[in-house]
């Protein structure tokens, strides 16, 4: 946000446009948009995390349903949509540099 700020001076905007689950996912689709004198530029991004998982448990020899506890399912959705919406105009690219 402080780079979109540095960048535009303010001038941006910040949406959450869609939010769908399944069985087990939450989806959620940001959108920022960038006002200039040119125009408004807008780019879009879903950010997804599971909401549980089916794992094989060996003392029950069966399979179990087990929900997340680590975290907060649809902040880290929404973190994962704005980063990626944030990229798609070239900002926070170092965010997915594999150093």
């Amino acid at each position: 946000m402080a780079l979109l700020d540095r960048c535009t001076g303010g001038h941006w905007d910040y949406q959450i446009t869609n939010i769908h689950t399944t069985s087990d996912r939450l989806i959620l689709t940001a959108r920022i948009t960038i006002y200039a004198d040119e125009g408004s530029f807008t780019r879009e991004a879903t950010g997804t995390e599971t909401l549980k998982e089916v794992y094989f448990d060996k003392t029950t020899q069966s399979k179990q349903i087990r929900e997340w506890a680590y975290g907060d399912t649809s902040s880290k959705s929404e973190s994962m949509a704005f980063r990626r919406a944030a990229a798609k105009f070239g900002l926070g690219l170092y965010l997915y540099q594999k150093d």
